[in-house]
């Protein structure tokens, strides 16, 4: 889309879009990444204004988690046991979270609620 649209792209309007629904950390890792991976001629500036975005420790700390690569690793496995598991019988979200309770040691999904609020609590006082 970026390629066909060439010169005619409004990249003025992706940063007031990307502004408005908070997207500036998303949309700046993406475009860097189609520029450099794609050759797509995305301008200094708008990727200049996408990265001077203001944006939230929580969606820091959102993004910093799904761009590590072991996180896309975990999340592999995870869909891989979890498919193991759903086709044991159980099937549907809480009993994925069952399982995820099971896995990590866990008595019950609430124990697991807590446990992934203390997990993303440390996680968030390590962030600057």
């Amino acid at each position: 889309m970026i390629r066909d649209a060439g010169e005619a792209l409004d990249w003025d309007r992706v940063v007031r879009r990307s502004r408005a629904y908070g997207l500036g950390l998303v949309m700046g890792t993406a475009t860097a990444f189609l520029r450099r991976e794609f050759g797509v001629p995305v301008p200094n500036v708008a990727s200049d204004a996408l990265a001077a975005l203001p944006s939230t420790r929580a969606q820091r700390l959102a993004h910093e988690l799904v761009m590590r690569p072991a996180w896309i690793g975990q999340m592999v496995h995870h869909v891989e046991q979890w498919d193991f598991h759903r086709r044991g019988g159980k099937t549907g979200m809480w009993a994925f979270f069952g399982y995820e309770a099971d896995r990590v040691g866990l008595n019950g999904r609430p124990a697991l609620v807590r446990h992934w609020g203390r997990r993303a609590r440390e996680l968030a006082r390590r962030q600057p």
